[in-house]
């Protein structure tokens, strides 16, 4: 049996299968799914019963977070996103991504803190609106600092075998049956209460980079998509969610009035007419 595995997992219907992956001798491919019908050329398929049987989100997602029996039978295991790609060597991706660490994830390269993914789940409507807002008051009561803390991107997960990442896993899941589906909004805080495992957190660009891309397009059935209330955002949020856009809006028009300035002081026009500025900056000056 190989010592790496490359795992996914696809409940609902929701999604066709990525097949578009690097082949890699001595690691198994695995796709857990609830669709008996669902065949694949690239993956074992694995069909087991989903722990939730009207909710596809969390029972993908405790295969996601706490894994399998199957996967028992592997030293480390690499978690992927159905959409996710990848495209070097695979070897060479748990080497560099897992490395000698416990477990490893990538930081999230679009949102700066925790407070702000929970600003945009709010803003974007992506789950029932009071788990949210309960997970947003209990987090900042119980672990504030872990909002200013990084968002971990759940795309790829690199986990070495071990009762204590298993621990970790399992209190992960606790928290996502608990509150929001939004698995990196909890994540943090199930690493926090595990200091005894060592998570690597990468800077990796969650897009791309030599061993993988994302996102890449599948076919979706949007029939079959359950998607979130749309959603209110809670009033202690709102500055975030304002400072947030307003920094955004800022930053690209100051980017866009350099970019202006640069081309007018490289013109003619402008290196002529230096010495005229310097005598009217002059007058200015001395009339005052």
């Amino acid at each position: 049996m190989s010592a790496r595995a490359v795992y996914t997992a696809l409940f609902g219907a929701y999604e066709s299968l990525n097949e578009d992956q690097a082949s890699a001798d001595g690691v198994d491919f695995l796709c857990f799914t609830d669709n008996p019908e669902l065949t694949s050329d690239r993956w074992r398929v694995v069909v087991v019963e989903p722990v939730f049987p009207l909710d596809p989100h969390r029972s993908q997602r405790r295969l996601k977070i706490v894994g399998h029996p199957a996967l028992d039978a592997y030293e480390q295991t690499l978690y992927i996103d159905n959409t996710v790609s990848l495209t070097g060597d695979v070897h060479g991706l748990f080497d560099e991504f897992l490395g000698s660490a416990d477990m490893a994830m990538a930081k999230h390269s679009f949102r700066a803190n925790v407070a702000l993914e929970f600003a945009a789940v709010w803003r974007d409507g992506l789950d029932d609106p009071h788990r949210v807002m309960e997970q947003w008051d209990h987090y900042a009561t119980s672990w504030p600092e872990i909002l200013e803390g990084p968002v971990l991107w759940g795309g790829m997960i690199a986990r070495r075998r071990g009762e204590a990442v298993t621990s970790l896993g399992h209190t992960w899941f606790e928290h996502v049956l608990r509150y929001s589906r939004r698995d990196q909004l909890s994540a943090p805080v199930a690493l926090a209460l595990h200091p005894e495992v060592d998570v690597a957190m990468r800077d990796w660009d969650n897009q791309s980079s030599a061993w993988h891309r994302w996102p890449v397009e599948v076919e979706r059935n949007h029939a079959m998509r359950s998607g979130g209330a749309a959603m209110r955002v809670p009033l202690d949020l709102k500055p975030i969610l304002e400072t947030h856009d307003r920094l955004q809006l800022l930053e690209r028009e100051s980017a866009r009035a350099l970019g202006e300035l640069n081309a007018m002081k490289s013109s003619a026009s402008w290196r002529l007419t230096a010495p005229l500025r310097r005598v009217r900056a002059w007058r200015r000056r001395t009339t005052q």
